[in-house]
Order: structure tokens, then C-alpha cells, then sequence
């Protein structure tokens, strides 16, 4: 009974975190096919600077939205 628990308990969050990353691997996916269609190199030394800025805010809108609605009431959603 506690792993039927904590499996209806978690199984949002295990949804959220799946579809997460998946979406991340398909940007990877895109920033590699975009990143090899360029011929100058000097190109790459830049390419870090909005991958660690894209990463730092959604992880920061990731945590307000996840605070906003932590206390929200799904049983208008569930009918």
C-alpha cells in the first residue's frame, strides 16, 4: 500500500520530469544540427553564453511557477 501511495502521490511530478526531458534532449538535438551547419568556428566560442543563460531562467520560471501553484486545488481539473 505505500508503493501505490507514493506512486499515485508522485506520478505527476514523474510525468512533469519525462516530458522535461524530453523536450531537453530534442533542443540538444536541435542546437547540435544548427551548431554543425556553421563552417567558422569561431562561431562555438559564443554558443555557451545562451545555453547557460536559457538553463538559469527557466530554472528560475520553472521554480515561480512551481511555487505559484504549489497550493492550487485540481479537483475543478479532475472531473
Amino acid at each position: 500500500e505505500l508503493e501505490a501511495s507514493f506512486g499515485r502521490k508522485h506520478a505527476f511530478l514523474i510525468f512533469a520530469f519525462t516530458t522535461g526531458l524530453r523536450e531537453g534532449m530534442e533542443s540538444i538535438i536541435f542546437l547540435i544540427g544548427v551548431i554543425s551547419d556553421f563552417k567558422d568556428p569561431s562561431y562555438m566560442s559564443s554558443l555557451p553564453i545562451p545555453i547557460i543563460t536559457a538553463l538559469i531562467l527557466s530554472r528560475i520560471v520553472g521554480c515561480i511557477f512551481f511555487q505559484g501553484t504549489k497550493k492550487m486545488r485540481v479537483e475543478h481539473f479532475m472531473r
